[in-house]
């Protein structure tokens, strides 16, 4: 028995070999659940080929598992019939053992196909589908109103959520009343005598431009 398994370790199963195990041994009618879980339709016709090509071999991969416990179920058949159960405990509880182990290995496959797909969905509805729960279809067996509800969800919490006000934005140039900067120069302008500066005159220019008192009183 080491030495054959080791064989099929090292070089792998023939197909013909495959096929032949897979027709002895059937899946009870109560454990169609463990079959490998298609994509669903409605990510099936957005995903590319490459991607459903790489989900077909996991698929395959399961399918061999599958096999390997629909064994292990007829073993059981065999030990428990006719009361045998009681005699043989040991084995059935080895059987059950291996039984657990390869459910997880394929529960593991399942996970990695659909971490594989979610990659590939949109980012606002990718935890949507990966919350779902695997049975049939990777991602639950009714797709189409898990995204209608988070959809639906989303929208009514756009409408709840309290608009922010933008504040209003002040004019970074305008000088503020009480400022001390000096006042603006004007540009100057040509009058009929040349050109004039409307600097505005301080006290001193005022007093020197307006006719002395005494010089009006001379003429």
């Amino acid at each position: 028995m080491a030495a054959r398994w080791k064989e099929v370790v090292e070089q792998g199963l023939p197909d013909k070999e495959r096929e032949e195990i897979a027709k002895k041994y059937n899946l009870p009618k109560n454990c169609e659940f463990s079959d490998p879980p298609e994509i669903n339709q409605e990510i099936k016709t957005i995903i590319a080929q490459a991607i459903i090509a790489r989900d077909d071999r996991i698929a395959a991969k399961q399918r061999k598992i599958v096999t390997g416990l629909s064994v292990i179920f007829k073993m059981f058949a065999i030990l428990t019939k006719d009361g045998q159960d009681l005699e043989d405990l040991p084995v059935i509880e080895g059987l059950s053992d291996a039984v657990k182990i390869f459910a997880d290995v394929f529960r593991d496959e399942s996970i990695i196909r659909r971490s594989l797909i979610a990659a590939n969905i949109n980012t606002s509805l990718r935890e949507t589908i990966t919350n779902t729960k695997c049975g049939k279809f990777l991602f639950g067996d009714r797709l189409d109103e898990t995204i209608k509800s988070a959809k639906a969800m989303e929208t009514a919490a756009k409408d709840l959520r309290m608009s922010k006000k933008t504040p209003s934005k002040t004019n970074n140039f305008s000088r503020p009343k009480n400022s001390n900067y000096p006042p603006r120069f004007k540009k100057n302008h040509q009058t009929s005598g040349g050109y004039k500066s409307q600097r505005p005159q301080n006290h001193r220019d005022k007093k020197r431009d307006q006719p002395s008192y005494r010089s009006h009183k001379r003429h």
